[in-house]
């Protein structure tokens, strides 16, 4: 719709960001695609070109900050004769994104509809308020999966492709899709109800080959510019009816998506590609009746009746808490303002809504669920939805949780526990946790859970996994840093590694020195110095009982904790004290630097000190000649540094500095023998 743009709109906060994502046209083994952002910035009533790629579709959106929206965002394109079209509305998408009690919505950004560019179209966007505009590229390295589309050929799915449900699918793996953002991971509920049927409005006139292309500018859109986990749906088909995996996560497992705000709990998006005021081909049409009889079937529905669903808020047409009683399949302007999925495609609901018998109960599939159930339905509930397969194992959803079985056996995870939204926090049994090893059980005054890869623990002080060499050393460490008060984090620079902490000390990690904890004075000690970054490093033993000391060993000394206190030893002073520690005892002072004209260290201990000059090298002095030294003041003096340990020389001992040599006689006494 062609309209002139008012001089003032709305007050934005922060920035309005267009987010532009060239996709090219896919060919034979392609790679992940890449995205890159570059800033533009617009000043108050400018109108911005933005040029796309030549040969390339793009998917552009203008994304922007803050709980006021814009009234109105413009856009016109030209064609490739160079002729620009009339100024038509950039439809702002209030009605889309993350419910506001998921995780995702955090970071989540208002946004416009994504507008799909034909190739080779140059744009121009407008809006009368300062922004700074933020351009997404996304582009391809290398070629298509084996197994993915095929430049001018159907898609994946057309010659074989993943089957589901008695239809077949492009696989997220076969249109290239990206993995969800670093640091957010999708999320799940137990059970599906409904299905929501969107559009994702823009221009029909795509090619075949081209669609693989378009949903990965889609899912871009969607994570660089809206910044949500995922592209936003759960499954998209396109004008030919071919269908498409959309948001990760598994199609059989509950995934909760963005695709309509407050309403993505228990509900499965799926989208019709392109803008549609008039009603969808029947092949379109046949494909979306495949999908709502499969969901039914998977989640025992029927399409045909009604359900009761409670906004969990997120939508500016139903505030949370609000409860709607709604078709099975009904469509996204049914709960949000917008006119999602088009009056055509909406006028076509009804065709959806198949009456289809729903089988009484559920049937218990695997006989290794069948008899965990059998001794623990008290704890599970009775079944909620068919088995289903998930990676190498099958789950089953019951009313109080998920009963999976893989080669580490039939375990239970409850919805309740805080446990399992850690365990979805690192990707369910596909992430490096893996299928559940045990049962949730009591761990001292907190619960454990085991994985494949892992384990969580949860206790007062919070919920947090446990893995690799990190969990090794706390399993051997038997209670010394007692429970989690972290995840484990990346140490990056000069020293990588890891680290996590715990209530009662910390485990660090590097590939170098595995995994030791450190805890007490000698973590203290240990932090003061930079901890691994400084001058000890990692630590290369746990803590360890030493005579009448506590000690610990580092890459770049070592740590000792007596009663004397906790002071950390290096370089020459520490292959000194080695050799000598039985006559110098433990350390009461840390090294400390001598300047002036004479440079060097020194460090005190119960028995004595050592000396370092460059010169000299690192010698320790105690006794009667220690306190001659002191006298000819030490290393400032006239006899300088030491150059030697005391030695026995016959019934004398004796000990060479710069200047001379002390001479220590049991009767005699100690006397200087200056210049030898």
């Amino acid at each position: 719709m062609a309209s002139s743009l008012p001089r003032i709109l709305t007050s934005i906060t922060l920035a309005i960001g267009l987010v532009v994502a060239p996709l090219p046209t896919l060919v034979s083994q392609a790679k992940d695609p890449e995205t890159k952002t570059r800033e533009i910035s617009v000043s108050r009533g400018q109108t911005k070109k933005v040029e796309t790629p030549k040969a390339k579709v793009s998917v552009v959106g203008a994304t922007w900050r803050g709980n006021t929206g814009v009234e109105k965002a413009e856009y016109r394109s030209k064609d490739n004769n160079g002729q620009w079209s009339g100024w038509k509305e950039l439809p702002v998408d209030d009605a889309d994104g993350p419910d506001a009690e998921t995780g995702e919505a955090g970071k989540s950004l208002q946004g416009t509809e994504p507008l799909v560019v034909p190739e080779g179209t140059s744009v121009e966007i407008r809006t009368a308020q300062k922004s700074d505009l933020y351009v997404a590229e996304t582009g391809i390295k290398g070629n298509v999966r084996p197994g993915g589309a095929v430049a001018g050929a159907a898609p994946a799915h057309a010659a074989g492709g993943s089957k589901i449900g008695g239809f077949t699918y492009t696989s997220r793996k076969d249109w290239g899709a990206k993995g969800p953002r670093k640091g957010c991971p999708v999320e799940k509920t137990k059970v599906n109800k409904a299905v929501i049927i969107h559009h994702t409005s823009g221009s029909n006139s795509y090619s075949q080959s081209q669609v693989p292309s378009i949903l990965r500018g889609i899912q871009g859109y969607h994570q660089n510019g809206r910044k949500w986990c995922e592209i936003g749906y759960n499954m998209v088909v396109d004008k030919w009816g071919n269908i498409y995996e959309a948001r990760s996560g598994g199609l059989t497992d509950a995934v909760i998506g963005a695709h309509a705000g407050g309403f993505n709990t228990s509900t499965f998006g799926v989208a019709v590609l392109g803008t549609y005021s008039k009603p969808v081909n029947s092949s379109t049409l046949n494909s979306l009746k495949k999908i709502v009889s499969w969901q039914g079937q998977l989640w025992g529905y029927d399409p045909s009746g009604k359900v009761k669903l409670t906004s969990k808020g997120g939508t500016s047409k139903y505030k949370k808490g609000t409860e709607r009683t709604l078709p099975r399949v009904f469509g996204h302007r049914d709960v949000g303002n917008t006119d999602c999925p088009g009056n055509g495609l909406y006028s076509q609901l009804p065709k959806l809504r198949i009456s289809q018998p729903v089988k009484p109960g559920v049937p218990i599939v695997s006989d290794g669920i069948k008899k965990y159930y059998s001794k623990h339905k008290d704890e599970t509930g009775p079944p909620q939805s068919p088995q289903r397969k998930t990676g190498k194992g099958v789950l089953q959803n019951f009313k109080n949780g998920v009963v999976y079985q893989s080669k580490q056996g039939v375990y239970f995870t409850a919805y309740s526990a805080p446990m399992r939204k850690v365990w979805s926090q690192h990707g369910w049994e596909n992430g490096r946790l893996g299928f559940p090893k045990s049962d949730r059980y009591k761990f001292g005054h907190g619960w454990r859970q085991s994985f494949e890869g892992g384990a969580i623990i949860e206790h007062s002080r919070g919920t947090y996994p446990v893995w690799g060499g990190i969990q090794s050393n706390w399993e051997r460490s038997k209670g010394a840093v007692k429970y989690p008060v972290s995840v484990e984090k990346k140490i990056g620079g000069k020293k990588p590694g890891s680290f996590q902490h715990f209530e009662n000390g910390s485990i660090h990690w590097s590939k170098k020195t595995g995994a030791h904890y450190t805890n007490g004075g000698i973590r203290n000690t240990w932090s003061k110095h930079r901890w691994e970054q400084g001058r000890l490093g990692y630590p290369t033993s746990d803590p360890f009982k030493s005579g009448d000391r506590v000690r610990q060993n580092f890459e770049g000394g070592a740590i000792i904790h007596s009663k004397r206190g906790t002071h950390p030893l290096w370089g020459g002073m520490k292959a000194n004290w080695e050799r000598n520690k039985a006559t110098l005892r433990n350390p009461v002072s840390t090294e400390k630097k001598i300047g002036g004209k004479k440079p060097g260290a020194f460090q005190h201990f119960e028995h004595g000190s050592v000396h370092w000059s460059k010169k000299t090298g690192a010698h320790y002095t105690s006794g009667a000649i220690r306190n001659t030294w002191s006298k000819h003041g030490w290393e400032q003096g006239r006899l300088g540094y030491p150059k030697t340990d005391p030695y026995k020389s016959g019934d004398e001992v004796r000990q060479k500095f710069q200047g001379g040599t002390i001479v220590y006689h049991k009767k005699r006494g100690t006397y200087v023998a200056w210049g030898r």
